[in-house]
């Protein structure tokens, strides 16, 4: 019926502002010497591959995301250092906080 796909519409469209925040702000945590290489961003998790020159930058790129409220726990599925082209390779996986429903 009608309002059932009003509801799942809206539900939808909530979603994608939450994912698009998301997005957003992890962009805005980005340091100098940080080239995001994908970001794949789902219901319950981000996961993300970047080079980083510095390990300064991978320092502050992970306090800030550690510190951002909308990440419950992050895992660094892998770390690799390049020598030969003088860069940090990190796959890392954030788990999001899951909202309450329980106002539905």
């Amino acid at each position: 019926n009608l309002q059932d796909r009003l509801a799942t519409a809206a539900n939808f469209s909530e979603t994608g502002k939450e994912e698009y925040t998301v997005f957003k702000d992890i962009i805005n945590f980005i340091p100098q010497g940080m080239n995001l290489n994908q970001i794949a961003i789902y219901q319950d998790r981000v996961q993300l591959d970047a080079n980083f020159q510095f390990v300064s930058s991978l320092t502050a790129f992970i306090n800030a995301f550690k510190n951002y409220p909308k990440i419950s726990s992050i895992s660094i599925n892998k770390i690799e250092n390049k020598l030969s082209s003088a860069v940090i390779t990190v796959g890392i996986t954030a788990n999001l906080t899951q909202k309450n429903n329980s106002d539905e």
